[in-house]
């Protein structure tokens, strides 16, 4: 039965947008799962189309729920979540969450590289770099899409990287293991050119993450632009002051 309260001040759609929540919160609604069509809300709660679509976006933007094309409207996943003095690649991050990680090749090239990241490698200028542009998946669902830029010095081709999984699993394999990494993290509009591939809407808000990764000589070997749905990544950061010198709490 609805606990919706037609003569409540508080607004219809945030009422049924609470109950939906507590739906995902209880368990009855678990993540993957498609929530009711816009029919059966109506039916179910009494309420309009513009109820319910209203109450449907406010979760889409609090990030509990997910369009899906073909599919409807789903009941997000936990999110990928990074721990931000950890260095570790994405594949790791997938799988310490019990989850299946996975890829999808969009581009494979020689090219030359973007300014920072001429800079970041210590490139001379006309020094191409090994593209490696692909699709992040977390149990088969787009969630980011990574950018990659191998340094000429590793005297990689191009034909090495496909079939690739775990980038920095492969890295150990040639002899270049990865200690230390500088990152920015940033909001930004995803581009026209990524929105299909992460399957979110055009200017939809992206968190943009731009690593550069130094082997154990403090050679810088690889940058990487990640770009990550808002709705399904977190960067954590546990930070402290300088001024004290006792324990951390967590």
């Amino acid at each position: 039965m609805s606990s919706v309260d037609k003569f409540s001040r508080v607004p219809l759609y945030y009422q049924l947008a609470e109950e939906i929540k507590n739906s995902i919160k209880q368990g009855n609604l678990c993540p993957g799962a498609r929530i009711p069509s816009e029919d059966e809300l109506c039916k179910l709660h009494g309420v309009s189309r513009t109820t319910v679509r209203a109450a449907v976006q406010f979760l889409v933007d609090q990030g509990y729920l997910y369009k899906s094309r073909g599919v409807g409207t789903v009941v997000t996943r936990q999110h990928l979540r990074r721990e931000g003095w950890e260095l570790t690649g994405f594949t790791e991050d997938v799988k310490r969450l019990g989850r299946l990680p996975g890829s999808r090749l969009i581009d494979l090239k020689l090219q030359l590289p973007p300014h920072w990241v001429q800079e970041a490698l210590n490139l001379s200028k006309g020094e191409k770099t090994l593209v490696f542009t692909r699709v992040r998946l977390v149990d088969g669902d787009p969630v980011a899409v990574h950018t990659c830029h191998l340094s000429p010095r590793l005297g990689l081709e191009l034909e090495e990287l496909k079939g690739v999984d775990s980038l920095y699993q492969f890295l150990e394999e040639k002899g270049v293991r990865i200690i230390q990494a500088e990152e920015l993290l940033e909001a930004r509009a995803i581009s026209p050119a990524l929105a299909p591939w992460l399957g979110v809407k055009k200017n939809a808000p992206v968190l943009v993450v731009k690593r550069t990764s130094f082997d154990e000589h403090g050679t810088p070997v690889e940058c990487v632009e990640g770009v990550y749905r808002s709705d399904r990544y977190q960067h954590y950061l546990l930070l402290q002051s300088r001024s004290d010198g006792g324990p951390l709490y967590r």
